[in-house]
C-alpha cells in the first residue's frame, strides 16, 4: 500500500513539474517576442464576453493568450474581428506574482475572470491598444515617470 502511494506521489510531482515548465516556456516565448523589438502580430483567435468584460483570445506563434478589456463603446474605431492580425502591446496582470500556478481567477472590472490553461497560456493580459472591442494603434511615444528627488 505504501509503495502504491509512493508511486502516485512521484507521478503527481512529475506531472506538476512538466506543467510548470510548459507554462514557463509559453511565458518566455511571449516575453522574448516583446523584448527583442519584433512586431507582435497577434491573430485574433476568438472573442467572448461576460458581464462587464470582453475576452479576446490572441495567437502569437504557437501561444494563445487571453486579453481582458472593459466593455465600453468607442466611436470611430477599427473593430477587432476574428482572423485579423494586430500589433498588440500586451502586459500580464500577473507579472508581479511569484507563482501563477496557484491562481485560478483574477478580478477585473468587478468581474471574476478564470484562468484557462490547455491551449491558452495560464495568465491574463491587458493591452494598451485595445479599448472595448476597438483597436487603437499607439501613436504617442511611451511616457516614463520621472523619479522625484526627496529634499
Amino acid at each position: 500500500m505504501k509503495g502504491l502511494f509512493f508511486c502516485f506521489a512521484i507521478y503527481f510531482l512529475l506531472a506538476q513539474k512538466g506543467r510548470a515548465q510548459s507554462t514557463e516556456k509559453q511565458d518566455s516565448a511571449i516575453e522574448s517576442n516583446r523584448n527583442i523589438g519584433a512586431e507582435n502580430k497577434f491573430e485574433i483567435w476568438n472573442i467572448d464576453s461576460v458581464q462587464s468584460v470582453y475576452f479576446i483570445y490572441a495567437k502569437l506563434n504557437d501561444s494563445i493568450i487571453k486579453i481582458v478589456s472593459k466593455k465600453e463603446r468607442i466611436n470611430d474605431c477599427k473593430p477587432i474581428l476574428r482572423g485579423q492580425f494586430f500589433d498588440l502591446k500586451v502586459e500580464s496582470l500577473l507579472k508581479n506574482t511569484s507563482s501563477k500556478r496557484h491562481i485560478g481567477a483574477v478580478k477585473y472590472n468587478d468581474t471574476l475572470v478564470r484562468l484557462e490553461g490547455g491551449e491558452v497560456i495560464w495568465d491574463l493580459f491587458i493591452c494598451e491598444n485595445i479599448k472595448g472591442l476597438c483597436y487603437t494603434p499607439s501613436t504617442l511615444p511611451q511616457c516614463k515617470k520621472k523619479k522625484r528627488k526627496k529634499n
